[in-house]
């Protein structure tokens, strides 16, 4: 099957979901040597994950109840502004306590817009085409590469040794990033053209419209029942009939009723008070009518109930994949990219200064050849095979922090330039193939709309968890890396 405006946009979307947090990683040596302090990396990493934590968390909450193009266009156009505003920042406040906090309030803007990419595309792409999904992520190393290029050809034609020459490569670099921001907002109102996505919006509407609805009426049904409860007094049994004949305090002496006991004969039971018999019998009709009435609100409720459970069944059927996926982006920002970029080549073959870029550039690279393994050829690994390949990144995770550990006392001459850059390559390719296989099969083990897209806001937040926690599992790696 050929592809369409969804699969080429599914592409676009993600290019532009992680583009300005691939520019600021290849830029971060850069960053560090001229306009920050020399953690500028770590911290970066910190408040990114942060920021796109928080935001992602607030997204699988109530992120169905904002609308999909509200989410698309606020994330869009929130990372052109991140890229745009970011060279003012660097260029005319470098090395100043005030430069230090517009960066991180620039990042934290970053971080947000990028988790509002990220959790739209993926879970919305699952709805209009399940099969492109995987392209999504595939544009996330397409982005990743892009960076990588963009910087290494800048540097070739400037001097990055120096300030000046340093800034003016940034600035091109940030306002290239932007304008690719501002191609994924074009490409949106092209996507929103489709007559399957036109279908997807208007579905989706109707499902959180309906869910809204249903949850109104049952708590509208509690406070009714709560306020026309039968009054079981209005109906008790008359002491000396047994009947419901005695009404006590709801209707006037004259207008109560007396069928009288049985075989009495008093003629005045017999026709005595037929508007109040009238009475009674309404009162009795009307608790029927309210005892009905709270039937149909504990029906309610119970079907509120029953749906909350099952907004919870889709989760699980997903969370083999939303596990892996936590664990995945936990093992990749341990080593990403702060101990990459303080690794140290020790074979003479690349300059020091360069190597930082070298080893993002390669994490970029085979990071962007691991994605098409899932979301093109379609090889999906599951159960214990994807537990295989996440404990091997685990073992290549352990064995760069314990290289950067030694590193940072003596010199481990069989850690040359190659060999750290084979293991880079190879963590690297297995987490684009983890990360695509994960957003693909998640999504692919529910069918409806509603149920594709919850698991897709879950998913994202639950790699805002990893990435988070592997961040600062990082920041403890470099404290033990840098202790004497």
């Amino acid at each position: 099957m050929g592809w369409g405006v969804e699969h080429y946009s599914a592409v676009v979307f993600g290019i532009g979901a992680l583009l300005v947090w691939n520019v600021n990683v290849s830029s971060a040596s850069l960053l560090t040597r001229h306009a920050f302090f020399a953690e500028w990396g770590f911290v970066m990493t910190t408040i990114y994950s942060t920021s796109s934590l928080l935001t992602q968390f607030l997204l699988a909450i109530v992120g169905e109840k904002i609308s999909v193009e509200s989410r698309f266009l606020a994330g869009y156009i929130g990372a052109c502004l991140s890229a745009a505003v970011f060279p003012p920042v660097f260029v005319y406040m470098a090395n100043t306590t005030a430069g230090n906090w517009a960066g991180f309030l620039v990042v934290t803007l970053n971080g947000i817009s990028s988790a509002i990419c990220l959790a739209t595309s993926n879970a919305f792409i699952a709805v209009v085409k399940p099969d492109a999904v995987g392209l999504v992520s595939w544009g996330l190393g397409i982005g990743g590469i892009l960076s990588f290029i963009g910087q290494l050809g800048l540097s070739a034609v400037f001097d990055g040794a120096s300030r000046d020459a340093a800034f003016t490569q940034l600035v091109i670099f940030y306002v290239a990033a932007a304008v690719v921001e501002a191609a994924c907002v074009v490409t949106y109102f092209a996507f929103v053209q489709s007559p399957r996505v036109q279908e997807s919006l208007a579905a989706l509407r109707r499902a959180v419209a309906n869910s809204s609805s249903q949850s109104a009426d049952a708590e509208e049904g509690r406070v009714v029942a709560v306020a026309e409860a039968p009054n079981t007094s209005l109906l008790a049994p008359s002491p000396a009939t047994g009947d419901a004949s005695s009404i006590s305090g709801s209707v006037a002496p004259e207008d109560r009723v007396s069928y009288g006991t049985a075989g009495s004969t008093a003629p005045e039971s017999a026709g005595v008070g037929k508007g109040g018999k009238e009475v009674s019998e309404g009162l009795v009709v009307r608790g029927r009518e309210t005892r009905s009435r709270s039937t149909g609100v504990a029906e309610a409720v119970e079907e509120e109930s029953s749906s909350n459970q099952n907004r919870m069944a889709p989760i699980l059927k997903a969370l083999f994949d939303i596990t892996t996926l936590f664990a995945n982006m936990m093992f990749t920002f341990v080593v990403f990219p702060g101990v990459l970029l303080s690794l140290k080549p020790t074979g003479g073959l690349i300059a020091p200064e360069n190597f930082g870029l070298i080893m993002t550039g390669t994490f970029q690279v085979f990071d962007f050849l691991g994605f098409p393994i899932a979301a093109v050829g379609g090889v999906l690994p599951d159960g214990l095979a994807r537990v295989g390949i996440l404990t091997f990144r685990l073992l290549m995770c352990a064995a760069l922090v314990i290289i950067q550990r030694l590193q940072a006392n003596m010199d481990i001459p069989w850690a040359n330039e190659v060999v750290l850059i084979a293991m880079a390559a190879s963590f690297a390719i297995t987490n684009g193939w983890m990360l695509a296989t994960c957003f693909t099969a998640g999504p692919g083990r529910v069918t409806s709309g509603r149920d594709k897209q919850s698991v897709g806001l879950v998913a994202s937040f639950t790699s805002g968890v990893g990435i988070q926690v592997g961040s600062y599992l990082a920041m403890l790696t470099q404290w033990g890396a840098t202790r004497r």
